[in-house]
């Protein structure tokens, strides 16, 4: 039946050899005549001699027959890619007419490529998902950029009304912390993919998280006309936690809710304490999921299908971070939903903390103002941006500081002999001599040594902060910089300036 039977046995490559089945001259099944053991290996099918391609195979594709028929008709082979759904599976096959010009005998040589296809298709889907996020990515940041822009040209012309200044710019500042949270995130990823998210971990109350990440949302929720409940049992519901974290994780599921669910739809919160986790459920009346995006939706970059109304959906990467903060609390995170236009639930589970300690709290507003009438604090701005080194000092005078501004490097050497500051802000990059520079020739003065340092730069990865440190720099600020840890910061030094009562 097989010519050279031995060396057909010892191929990788499956082989058949099938005889034709005609009625009125069309070719309709093929009867198994021989196999070799890869046949069965790569098929998984056993006991196929003697059996018909249908009977062994009845859910196969239609195309299996056609091309096979082609071949016995024409008489000319076939390579072809095909797969058999009913197994799960794709083949790599070769068919062609066995023996003679006029023989009825089909032979196939086939190989199983279903994990080659898949991880075909996984990087076709990868990049996919890559084309519509930098599509999606360039949307977000023009539609913040266009209020902005229109909002710095309006203040040159209404510089004398101040109401319309004030509001422009609020506006400015809004779009501002709209495009850092956009940045954050993307930062936030990187540094999640390549493993370098440290935790600050404190005792931390759930109650006090949740507190925090609804206010944060509120603005949305309210936007939206949204009807938001929220049921937390009046029990002790502690973790051991990073709290910034914790709250990027409950406002990012939030925000989703808000941004998904139909304005004047549903959201609400519920925490349910056991012995030893806390799970926290957002549910929402938004437009649901499918079994396939719920399999899928924790990813990076995946999204459901993006509409008009939906267009405000974000990049596709604020579950992937919830999952990545939720597990490196040793907890984890669910999706749930009964379909399309049903809703969804999401729910994070996270271990109770084991002791009882007191939580750190900050000092009040009015705790830091008091603190900085104490005393005049000095900083000294270098930065060879004039407007933003001008922005910058007009907030520390805002915050009752004093502020001295210097465009050049090699200038603020000299006033740091003259102003005697108590603190310097520096830009890292600039021109003639960089950030880093200029801490270390601080350093190396004997008179300035202990003055502190504080970096001010665009690039925020661990890896900018190591080297600000290794320079002499004692703090380092990403652009734009975080107010709150700005003015915790000046105040902080105010209150070490000030003598002991």
């Amino acid at each position: 039946m097989i010519a050279d039977k031995s060396l057909v046995e010892s191929m990788d490559e499956g082989f058949v050899v099938f005889q034709t089945l005609y009625d009125e001259g069309r070719a309709y099944d093929f009867r198994y005549l021989a196999t070799n053991p890869a046949f069965e290996a790569q098929s998984g099918v056993t006991g196929a001699l003697g059996r018909t391609f249908r009977d062994v195979f009845p859910d196969i594709e239609r195309s299996w027959i056609e091309t096979f028929a082609q071949v016995m008709s024409t008489g000319r082979s076939a390579r072809f890619t095909q797969g058999a759904a009913s197994q799960g599976k794709w083949y790599d096959c070769f068919a062609f007419r066995y023996g003679a010009e006029d023989s009825t005998r089909l032979g196939v040589l086939f190989r199983d490529v279903t994990q080659a296809r898949l991880i075909e298709q996984e990087l076709a889907d990868v990049s996919r998902r890559k084309d519509e996020f930098l599509a999606m990515l360039a949307h977000e940041l023009r539609n913040p950029l266009a209020p902005i822009a229109a909002g710095a040209s309006l203040l040159e012309m209404v510089s004398g009304d101040a109401e319309r200044v004030k509001k422009t710019g609020a506006v400015i500042a809004r779009q501002v912390r709209h495009m850092t949270s956009l940045v954050d995130d993307l930062l936030d990823v990187s540094r999640v993919t390549r493993g370098e998210v440290n935790l600050n971990l404190s005792e931390v109350d759930l109650h006090q998280v949740l507190l925090e990440s609804i206010e944060q949302v509120r603005p949305l929720l309210k936007a939206r006309r949204h009807e938001f409940s929220l049921d937390a049992p009046p029990l002790a519901a502690l973790v051991d936690g990073d709290p910034k974290r914790l709250v990027q994780t409950f406002s990012n599921l939030l925000t989703n809710a808000a941004k998904y669910t139909p304005e004047g739809g549903g959201i609400s919160v519920s925490m349910r304490v056991a012995q030893e986790t806390v799970e926290v459920s957002v549910t929402d009346t938004g437009p649901g999921m499918s079994p396939e995006l719920l399999k899928q939706c924790f990813e990076l970059f995946v999204q459901g299908e993006r509409t008009p109304e939906r267009a405000g959906g974000g990049l596709g990467i604020g579950l992937s971070l919830v999952r990545s903060i939720v597990e490196l609390h040793g907890g984890s995170v669910r999706a749930e939903s009964p379909g399309i236009g049903k809703g969804s639930r999401f729910t994070v589970s996270l271990p109770r903390a084991a002791g009882r300690r007191g939580a750190k709290t900050l000092p009040s507003p009015a705790a830091q103002q008091q603190d900085r009438a104490g005393e005049r604090l000095k900083v000294l701005i270098v930065d060879d941006n004039e407007d933003a080194a001008e922005m910058l000092g007009m907030l520390v005078e805002a915050m009752g500081y004093q502020a001295v501004i210097e465009g050049r490097p090699v200038d603020a050497l000299k006033r740091i002999d003259v102003e005697r500051p108590d603190l310097c802000l520096l830009d890292v990059g600039m021109p003639e001599m960089d950030g880093y520079e200029l801490a270390r020739a601080i350093r190396m003065h004997p008179t300035w040594r202990r003055l502190t340092l504080v970096a001010v730069t665009g690039y925020g990865q661990p890896e900018d902060r190591r080297r600000a440190i290794q320079a002499g720099f004692d703090e380092h600020f990403a652009k734009p910089l975080d107010q709150a840890a700005l003015a915790e910061l000046l105040a902080d030094h105010a209150r070490s300036k000030r003598p002991p009562e």
